[in-house]
């Protein structure tokens, strides 16, 4: 089972730094490439000129490095919500741009080459001509190479529209599994607030998930020993709240020795499904203290949507979440083949917990 709120799965800090080093390469890229465009023939416009070279062959060697990093460091997975299709079109998504950083770099070190124009890296390198001096084929390489330009904008403006997405729309904290932006977000709506968001995390000593079922009418209680997760909250703005839990399954004590045999294949098969994860839709406030939570719970690749009574107190930097909620066991198919009768295990399942979170 995936992470649901990145802060609970960043990039490695190495990823991030080629992540915003090539963000902000880009940028500077990009703006070059319209400013010297339009320039007349000048030394200022050769200057230009150079500094966008040399800033393209460093995305070149940049991208390079950076995809030889990620063959051994895959990156953290996405939501379990994700759908099978958004999968499908963030991973071409990514090959597209990863495979623009790479040719649009080489069409103009083509271009340049066709035009006679050596480009020396800052000065101090010398880069060997990948052609010969065609003046023709450079002016089509031009155009080539302003229509790759082109093709990266678009996909730079729908990655940042699918991260808008993200953050604001399934709330699901994605953003924040790159540091950076999660700094600059949390800025973002301090300023805008008059109260700035508190980011907490779980405090697993003092943290709790238990359990209750019905086992041949008789109550059984257990416990999850590992949870972790993370709430951004302002008691004053409740409606932009964050929250992700997740439960190692692997963690189940019951006391008894069907702990092994509820890690089966027929219960959580943790080898497949290895975390429970909750990810907050929407906190709305029910009275003082209290509130109630919407969100989606996944378990064994299964998504429903619950609805969770619970307090919330703050003190300094500690807050306290306490709550519970039933689950049906069968909306997950926790409990296959022989165990999917309710004679002998019953369906709902009682959910508690008290989560203590503090300051980070």
């Amino acid at each position: 089972m995936n992470n649901a709120l990145e802060p609970l799965a960043r990039y490695h800090p190495v990823a991030q730094l080629f992540h915003w080093a090539t963000v902000i390469a880009i940028a500077g890229l990009m703006t070059l490439g319209f400013v010297m465009h339009d320039l007349p023939f000048s030394p200022e416009k050769l200057q230009f000129y150079s500094w966008h070279k040399w800033a393209g062959v460093s995305v070149f060697a940049l991208t390079w490095l950076r995809l030889a990093w990620r063959v051994h460091h895959a990156p953290p997975p996405l939501p379990d919500h994700t759908s099978a299709l958004t999968r499908r079109l963030a991973a071409a998504g990514h090959a597209a741009l990863y495979g623009l950083l790479l040719t649009i770099p080489l069409s103009g070190w083509l271009m340049s080459s066709a035009k006679g124009v050596p480009t020396v890296w800052f000065g101090v390198l010398p880069i060997p001509d990948l052609l010969g001096k065609d003046l023709a084929l450079g002016a089509t390489l031009e155009r080539v190479h302003a229509t790759l330009n082109y093709g990266l904008l678009v996909l730079v403006f729908g990655h940042v529209l699918a991260a808008l997405k993200h953050q604001f729309v399934d709330r699901d904290g994605l953003l924040r599994r790159m540091t950076v932006f999660g700094v600059l977000l949390g800025l973002a709506l301090g300023a805008a607030s008059a109260h700035a968001v508190d980011y907490r995390a779980l405090d697993a000593s003092r943290s709790r998930l238990g359990f209750g079922y019905k086992q041949m009418g008789v109550t059984m209680q257990g416990r999850f020993k590992r949870v972790t997760g993370q709430i951004d909250f302002d008691p004053a703005q409740p409606a932009r709240a964050h929250a992700a839990f997740e439960v190692d399954l692997a963690s189940i004590d019951t006391g008894t020795e069907a702990d092994q045999e509820i890690q089966g294949k027929a219960w959580f098969d943790t080898a497949r499904f290895p975390k429970a994860t909750f990810v907050l839709q929407q906190l709305q406030p029910t009275g003082e203290h209290q509130y109630e939570a919407t969100g989606r719970l996944s378990i064994k690749g299964r998504a429903v949507e619950v609805k969770v009574p619970l307090t919330l107190q703050t003190q300094g930097n500690t807050a306290l979440l306490k709550g519970e909620f039933v689950i049906r066991r069968a909306d997950f198919a926790i409990g296959e083949g022989s165990w999917s009768k309710f004679d002998v295990v019953a369906n709902d399942v009682q959910i508690e917990f008290q989560f203590s979170v503090k300051t980070i």
